[in-house]
């Protein structure tokens, strides 16, 4: 994902901007972006993203 943003789109994929893609079937999305992402604990076999881990 990191080449198509910088070989298709011509941007940087390291400047902190979040690149989202979309499957086929429009049923998920991938992000890319600077950084790394630390999951938030699962409990009860669930895990909760906030508006601030998204």
């Amino acid at each position: 994902m990191a080449a198509l943003v910088k070989n298709e789109l011509h941007k940087d994929p390291l400047t902190g901007t979040v690149f989202v893609f979309q499957s086929r079937k429009a049923d998920r999305l991938k992000l890319i972006k600077d950084g790394g992402f630390h999951w938030p604990r699962m409990q009860y076999g669930e895990m909760h993203l906030t508006s601030a881990h998204f």
